[in-house]
């Protein structure tokens, strides 16, 4: 093993031991390759420490929907202010997640259908994961739309409760800067 392989393999045995696992599959977008995973912070990091690892891509997404959104009240931004951006943080994640189990589930539901599989009994199971994985879908993009819903309305409080922030959301929402892009249920 040459210096570049040790390296290689130091910096993937750390990645895994930030992650908590030796087989990080990003939730997103089905990724799998270790060097491409990076650490997202989902209220922003000017709210919440809390990392969670996605492909590059998909962290890039989250990303550019979290700087569309307004900044922090103050130097210290409030519990509820914070909540709010996590809240958004998790619908922007809840979102593709949610596409990945549909098309997942809709390849077991073809699967099942298929010559592939001969035992009845393990048809009729993956058939079921797969209409299951169908139905949560449809679930966790109901949550995000919350999430989202409930998320924006405590950012826009912390906003009104800030003295002198009021001017600075109104001129988000002029300029068009609260939110990047088609709505989720737009997207879909």
């Amino acid at each position: 093993m040459n210096s570049d392989d040790r390296y290689n393999e130091r910096c993937k045995q750390r990645l895994y031991e930030k992650m908590g696992t030796n087989h990080p599959v990003c939730i997103a977008s089905g990724a799998t390759d270790w060097q491409i995973f990076e650490g997202h912070h989902v209220a922003g990091r000017r709210f919440d420490a809390h990392v969670e690892y996605f492909s590059a891509d998909m962290h890039r997404r989250f990303t550019h929907a979290q700087k569309s959104r307004p900044g922090p009240t103050s130097d210290s931004p409030g519990t509820g202010e914070r909540a709010g951006h996590y809240c958004v943080g998790l619908a922007d994640i809840l979102s593709p997640v949610a596409r990945v189990a549909e098309g997942f589930g809709h390849g077991l539901v073809k699967l099942a259908d298929s010559e592939d599989i001969r035992s009845e009994t393990a048809k009729a199971l993956i058939r079921g994961a797969g209409y299951f994985l169908i139905a949560l879908a449809g679930f966790l993009e109901r949550v995000g739309q919350r999430l989202e819903h409930y998320g924006d309305s405590l950012i826009d409080e912390a906003s009104r409760a800030q003295p002198g922030s009021a001017k600075r959301q109104r001129q988000s929402r002029k300029s068009g800067t609260k939110r990047a892009g088609p709505s989720r249920r737009a997207r879909r």
